[in-house]
């Protein structure tokens, strides 16, 4: 009998020390959820800071060993024009520090990238792998949270107990009220970028509308004035000696005006998107010499070697292609600046060659040719005709790996030469 009672005595005390662990449990995941809500509204506005600190605050409230949130970052409407494969955006993994002070195992990104591709919850239970140091921890749970039909966010909990259904509820709860979080950042994000976008057209507009039709007709009056005055010489021989230097401080102000002009335009082109009309890079370059040799008056020629390489179905390679593209435009447009403002040339010669693997561009000009070195100057800041440094175009082409050289061109005149890689890591 004594041992009935003993034993009836023991279950109780199970019991309740069991009920108090789920209690404690519970008041615990309580508490994360109240400090996740703390976190979601104090760092409203920092996703990074955002997800790491969340990540601490699931790991301890729902009593994982680690846990690890990763976030497929968010296509741009620019990028989701360019291609519908969105599971090639990365994973950008931000994780809780472990519980224990040893050294925590690799996190299995293989899962992560599974979950992702087929959109539904994983349980695994790992065997332990003798002699593998430090060792997974076995139990591990991975919970996609998707949104418009893409997976957004994948939470993935590991511990040595097995994750039961109330720790499930746990992530579920907090992986929604996360993933709203990190919704509402990029609509304010993208709000952001769509307000400062429109002032930039705005500004434009100004630009175009305003100083440069004033300097347009000045340089149309400018022209007129200096017809006027040849007639004038031609008409008599005794005014002539007194209106020729009138006649060269006009037509040195239809230059300055030229000159105003395509630099109004150069920062116009700064100011707007730059392919919204989602043009070849041979469309884009023909425009613009088209259009500086519209107000420069200067001939120019373009040279295209290779063919457009084909990037369907690959918006990784595409992003990195419309960067490279950009850089080259902008590339050519500082070097025509160069060329008509400071170097005194006549004729350009733009040619671009298309590989397999890389993009060169080379501008050439029959200008007066590179200025002698500046000793009070590093090799990083010398100057290119006029007052701005090599560095900003070296700045472009290092962001994507590429290089930039100045050769001269036979007896006079310049070559800059950009080269740059059409995969990551590419060497020329």
């Amino acid at each position: 009998m004594a041992a009935i009672v003993a034993a009836f005595i023991v279950t109780l005390l199970d019991r309740y020390i069991l009920s108090l662990q789920n209690e404690q449990a519970n008041v615990q995941r309580q508490k994360a959820q109240l400090d996740l809500g703390d976190v979601i509204i104090h760092a409203a506005y920092e996703r990074d800071r955002l997800l790491t600190e969340s990540a601490a605050q699931l790991r301890q409230g729902g009593r994982f060993e680690r846990l690890a949130l990763a976030v497929i970052a968010r296509p741009s409407q620019e990028e989701m024009e360019l291609t519908t494969d969105h599971a090639r955006h990365p994973l950008k993994i931000y994780t809780s520090p472990p519980t224990e002070e040893q050294q925590a195992p690799p996190l299995n990104q293989p899962l992560f990238e599974h979950v992702r591709q087929v959109g539904q919850k994983l349980s695994t239970i790992e065997s332990p792998h003798p002699g593998k140091y430090p060792p997974r921890f076995p139990h591990q749970l991975y919970l996609p949270f998707a949104k418009q039909g893409q997976v957004r966010m994948i939470l993935g909990a590991e511990s040595y107990q097995p994750i039961d259904d109330q720790q499930e509820d746990f992530l579920t709860i907090a992986g929604t009220q996360l993933l709203t979080a990190l919704e509402n950042i990029s609509l304010t994000e993208q709000t952001i970028s769509l307000t400062a976008q429109a002032e930039r057209n705005r500004i434009a507009r100004e630009i175009h509308d305003g100083v440069a039709q004033l300097i347009y007709i000045l340089k149309i009056s400018t022209e007129t004035c200096v017809a006027y005055t040849q007639r004038l010489i031609e008409a008599s021989e005794e005014d002539a000696e007194m209106l020729r230097p009138l006649e060269d401080r006009l037509k040195k102000l239809i230059l300055l005006s030229k000159q105003a002009l395509w630099e109004t335009r150069s920062y116009m082109f700064s100011l707007k998107p730059l392919n919204q009309e989602h043009l070849t890079l041979h469309q884009m370059l023909e425009s613009q010499l088209r259009e500086f040799q519209t107000i420069s008056e200067l001939s120019t020629n373009l040279h295209m070697e290779g063919i457009e390489i084909n990037i369907d179905g690959d918006g990784e390679r595409a992003r990195h292609l419309e960067r490279v593209h950009a850089t080259i435009f902008r590339i050519v447009q500082e070097s025509l600046t160069n060329a008509y403002k400071h170097a005194e040339a006549t004729h350009i010669d733009v040619t671009l060659r298309r590989q397999e693997q890389s993009i060169t561009v080379e501008i050439c000009d029959n200008g007066k040719g590179l200025p002698e070195p500046d000793p009070r100057l590093g090799a990083s800041d010398q100057r290119l005709y006029s007052g701005h440094g090599l560095q900003g175009m070296k700045d472009r082409l290092a962001e994507l790996e590429g290089t930039l050289d100045l050769l001269p061109n036979g007896q006079h005149g310049l070559t800059i030469r950009a080269w740059l890689p059409l995969n990551k890591g590419a060497q020329g």
